[in-house]
């Protein structure tokens, strides 16, 4: 509860920035939702390379893209809300740099398909690579020069005390989020508002290993 507590406070001293970064995603995210879903409704084994089916890769292109955009700017503002520094919306701007996206595109190309091939075969290794990975997003983002492959290491090697914790912490949004999802605007508001706590949250966690692992 003593690290919930503080991600909330520490949200609530930086809720116009970070609110405003997590409501810009989150409806960006629900226009793209919005407008996959009719399109893969009509889409079948059959008819894989038909126009719709571009456009559905099209658009999950465009929504990793924003994903990739978001987290390399966002990550970083929580980073420094945690150690108490000022952040602004401008902040995000500044952290869009060509090295930081690349970072992160590179993380994705690694972790994403592992999660994904994990899922479909049985769910929980998919789910634990998730938790286990999470914290790399966060060595990247403060430390430029980190290596990719590196970085995976380290976080699995850091969450090995405080796995539970993350899972914990995603299971719960992500319920949240499900529910929530049935009504358009309520999703957005429960991504405004959970997601800045929820990154905070595994800040403070990345802090923690960080301090044991020193």
């Amino acid at each position: 509860m003593d690290r919930i507590k503080a991600a909330v406070e520490i949200v609530k001293k930086n809720y116009i920035p970070l609110m405003a970064i997590a409501l810009a995603y989150s409806v960006l995210e629900l226009g793209i939702m919005k407008f996959l879903s009719p399109v893969m409704g009509t889409q079948s084994i059959t008819g894989i390379f038909n126009s719709g089916a571009y456009t559905v890769i099209l658009a999950l292109l465009g929504f990793e893209f924003i994903r990739i955009i978001f987290l390399t700017g966002f990550i970083p503002m929580i980073l420094i809300a945690v150690e108490g520094e000022k952040i602004s919306v401008a902040s995000f701007k500044n952290f869009i740099t060509r090295k930081k996206i690349m970072n992160i595109l590179l993380l994705e190309l690694v972790v994403l398909p592992i999660f994904m091939i994990g899922l479909v075969l049985l769910v929980v290794p998919g789910v634990y690579w998730f938790v286990v990975t999470l914290i790399s997003y966060f060595i990247v983002s403060e430390k430029e020069d980190a290596g990719i492959l590196d970085s995976i290491s380290k976080s699995v090697s850091m969450t090995k005390s405080y796995g539970w914790w993350i899972f914990i912490y995603v299971f719960i949004y992500t319920v949240i989020s499900f529910f929530a999802s049935m009504v358009p605007v309520l999703s957005i508001i429960v991504d405004t508002l959970f997601v800045p706590v929820l990154y905070t949250l595994i800040a403070l966690i990345y802090k923690e290993c960080s301090k044991t692992d020193d």
